[in-house]
């Protein structure tokens, strides 16, 4: 019973987010929205009660009891009344589409101010990611579900209660007739949310799949590799077992919900015919005018294809997008954790018995203890998969320890904000960005409080090895990117546009990450003493495989199965039996 209890309170909670966001969106739209409602629900009843003159007026015309003036006059009133729904029903109508946008519009931004909060450890987080999905989805789904919400109060139900007061004065039993026929429909949604919360829950992690398995046939970045290696059959059939899946689950759901609704269906049409009986009778004696019955058989219609298009239709598409809904609100509910520290002045940087698991995952750094003096360069070499990358991110902040502490000063990163956190540390990862924009905008974007001329950016490009004026044919404005009509570049000229990215920002420490795959070795080990030179002074950190870039850099740690092996400088390394002296060695020979 607690449990109930506690279900309903939680989704009028979330009945009640979806309306006030619709407000917010905007104020003016959503008492528009109110208002016409109610007026398209007066025309239910003026229409009814308009044709019920009506009729009366045309049978007492043909009996002599009405002049023609009389006529045309019902007749024109009712003609009114068709013509002003018309009318409601178009602005209505169009009140809902420009809403609809506004509050998808807003649902999104609200979606991006969240996820600025949001760990990027999280995405690594299978249970995490398909939360997100949910959300996603869930926010294009506000509008329709929140103004269902507002028409069930203002449009159908007071048109209910106007039409079922007039059926009371004609006949008691009309309304209660009427009532039976609706609740089987009211049953026939509860069964559909059952149902379909059931398989939201079910098919997330298929739609993902089916979603992954498009994209490696259709997306540019997958495509020329899935033909030239003839592996798209593959992703085909993997695509297609998905969505046979995904396709079996929904027809399943939906098979058990059309057989509960056909059967409730017919008990709705056994109460409608009853009516129908019931209207016979009294007119045959003459309990009601036949304008009253053609008023009531015209109610009743009316009424039953108001409330089927708002419980089969609008309820009952509602009841499907309510777990979206509901995972969309959740998703903005999450706690984040309270940081609220500053660093302050740029301090050494100290791990303290580090280690980290991705979530649901092994360990990956094992029991780190590491000092990074202020203004010292720092190499990190080892084989793939030894956690040099997770390291960097553990020392950014980007991840926080499963155990032990990285400290700036005495400051845990676990207690400091991020952006403050961010705000000067720079970075090259493996995985850089690819923006569709113009070469200016690529490299500017990582430190937008700095003016972005044309001087500041001519020194980072100089050092990246960037040929701006015969390369790009429109200079700093050329665009990159055949996304929206631009230039298409090389992957070693987004490489160099990356580093020109990292460069540009004001830092006090910076991290590369083994961006330069598609740079040849010599030109590598320019870019990386560029680097170095431009990060004087300040603490630097580079992760690669290529040892020769890192002869001259102040510490050299190497990695194994995340823990460090070796500490010390080249020299120190090379002095002594083991890994670094091994990896050098067999790469000497890339150099000569």
């Amino acid at each position: 019973m607690i449990n109930i209890k506690m279900k309903i309170v939680k989704n009028f909670q979330v009945v009640k987010d979806a309306i006030k966001h619709m407000y917010e969106t905007s104020p003016a739209y959503f008492i528009m929205d109110v208002i016409a409602g109610i007026f398209q629900s007066a025309l239910v009843l003026l229409e009814i009660m308009s044709l019920q003159t009506f009729f009366d007026s045309a049978t007492n015309f043909v009996g002599g009891a009405a002049t023609f003036a009389n006529l045309t006059t019902r007749l024109a009133a009712l003609m009114g009344v068709y013509f002003a729904k018309q009318i409601a029903n178009g602005v209505h109508n169009h009140l809902f589409i420009v809403f609809y946008h506004k509050s998808k519009g807003m649902a999104s931004l609200k979606m991006i101010k969240k996820f600025a909060t949001v760990t990027p450890e999280s995405f690594e987080d299978v249970d995490k990611l398909e939360s997100y999905n949910k959300a996603e989805r869930g926010a294009a789904l506000i509008a329709p579900f929140a103004l269902t919400i507002v028409a069930l109060f203002t449009l159908y139900t007071l048109a209910f209660v106007s039409v079922s007061v007039y059926l009371y004065q004609l006949n008691p039993m009309f309304v209660v007739s009427l009532i039976c026929i609706f609740i089987p429909s009211i049953i026939s949604q509860i069964l559909r949310v059952s149902l379909f919360r059931k398989l939201e829950n079910q098919s997330v992690a298929l739609r993902r799949q089916v979603d992954y398995y498009e994209e490696c046939l259709t997306d540019k970045k997958y495509y020329m590799e899935t033909r030239l290696l003839g592996c798209a059959a593959y992703f085909k059939d993997k695509y297609a077992k998905s969505t046979a899946k995904l396709n079996k689950l929904v027809l399943k759901t939906r098979l058990k919900k059309n057989l509960g609704t056909l059967f409730l269906n017919l008990v709705t049409a056994f109460g409608y015919l009853l009516i129908l009986l019931m209207l016979v009778n009294s007119v045959i004696n003459q309990q009601i005018s036949i304008g009253a019955f053609a008023a009531v058989f015209a109610s009743i219609e009316r009424l039953y294809r108001l409330m089927d298009e708002l419980i089969e239709r609008r309820i009952g598409q509602a009841a499907t997008d309510f777990i979206g809904i509901e995972n969309y609100f959740a998703f903005l509910g999450e706690a984040v954790q309270a940081k609220d520290a500053e660093p302050g002045a740029s301090k050494d940087i100290v791990l303290q018995n580090v280690s980290y698991a991705y979530p649901g995952g092994k360990q990956i750094i094992h029991n780190i203890d590491l000092t990074i003096k202020l203004g010292e360069s720092l190499a990190i070499v080892g084989v793939n998969g030894a956690g040099k990358t997770t390291l960097c991110r553990l020392i950014s902040g980007l991840y926080l320890p499963s155990a032990g502490d990285v400290l700036y000063g005495e400051i845990s990163t676990k207690k400091i904000k991020q952006e403050a956190l961010y705000k000067n540390t720079t970075a090259l990862f493996q995985n850089y960005g690819k923006y569709n924009m113009t070469l200016k905008e690529n490299i500017c974007i990582s430190d937008l409080d700095k003016p972005c001329f044309d001087e500041n950016l001519d020194e980072v490009s100089k050092q990246a090895s960037i040929a701006v004026n015969s390369t790009y044919p429109n200079g700093y404005q050329t665009l990159l990117g055949r996304e929206f009509g631009g230039t298409d570049i090389s992957g070693g000229q987004w490489q160099r546009i990356g580093i020109a990215r990292s460069l540009y920002k004001e830092h006090d420490l910076a991290i590369i990450d083994e961006p330069t795959a598609a740079i040849d070795p010599l030109e590598e080990s320019k870019i990386y003493e560029d680097f170095k030179e431009i990060s004087k002074n300040k603490t630097s950190i580079l992760v690669t495989h290529r040892l020769a870039s890192v002869k001259t850099m102040d510490k050299i740690i190497v990695m194994k199965a995340g823990r460090i092996t070796q500490v010390g400088t080249h020299e120190q390394l090379m002095n002594v039996a083991g890994e670094y002296q091994e990896m050098y060695q067999s790469q000497m020979g890339w150099y000569e």
